[in-house]
């Protein structure tokens, strides 16, 4: 019922007020029985999260996603995906088919910080600003929401190949969950684990401006931003 009353984004402000949700990642760490114990939560799914429901009967309640190299190859996949709710770029509104009416455009304003600071948009219904990862993005429309817990998984902070401010950086490390996320063909943003890195650090200093709690529960990984949880902590009574 709560989607059907939601037309746009201004319907999204404070919708949550005072729960928790869970921002997942795509990363090597994250176990499909974590998922499964993710139904009843709220949660906020990214990219090809959805090569994970095969194995898991877990939905996300919010899709979202803002790479547009992965749109231009992914766009078909991603419409036929049968969610409540899905957050596109404005950009991508004509070239996306919105059959059941569950997308919203959000104004994305990609905007390289590299020697500036980041911006972290108060409004979403105005405008989203660029953070170097799709998480950044879900943390401005988690605040809009009025979440005041939010927890991260599957946010490995680390990648194969990653690029840095002296050149390209290679990691004998697995990128993602499944194999196959990305093809050998396919052409892709090497992350900016630095810009990264900046965009939580501002997300982490508006987050205690309001008084929101942010966590990093990923079993592992590098990302030593947010104060580490253990997962599993969340689920005992």
């Amino acid at each position: 019922m709560l989607f059907k009353r939601l037309k746009k984004l201004e319907d999204l402000k404070n919708i949550h007020k005072g729960k928790r949700c869970f921002i997942i990642g795509n990363g090597p760490s994250l176990r499909m029985e974590d998922l499964d114990m993710l139904k009843k939560e709220f949660t906020f799914g990214v990219n090809r999260i959805y090569l994970s429901f095969p194995k898991t009967s877990w939905r996300p309640t919010y899709y979202v996603i803002q790479d547009s190299r992965m749109l231009d190859n992914y766009i078909n996949e991603v419409s036929e995906l049968n969610l409540p709710c899905k957050f596109l770029p404005i950009q991508y509104k004509d070239k996306y088919t919105d059959k059941k009416g569950t997308a919203f455009f959000y104004n994305y304003v990609l905007r390289l910080f590299n020697g500036t600071e980041p911006l972290f948009s108060d409004d979403i219904a105005k405008q989203t600003y660029e953070g170097g990862t799709v998480t950044f993005l879900c943390m401005q429309i988690a605040f809009y929401m009025g979440f005041e817990e939010i927890i991260l998984i599957g946010n490995d902070f680390n990648y194969s190949i990653e690029k840095t401010k002296d050149g390209i950086k290679n990691n004998n490390v697995k990128d993602y969950f499944v194999d196959g996320y990305i093809s050998n063909t396919e052409t892709r943003f090497y992350p900016r684990l630095d810009l990264c890195e900046e965009g939580f650090k501002l997300a982490r200093r508006k987050a205690e401006e309001r008084g929101i709690k942010i966590y990093n529960a990923t079993r592992g990984g590098k990302l030593e931003v947010f104060e580490r949880k253990d997962f599993d902590s969340f689920f005992k009574k």
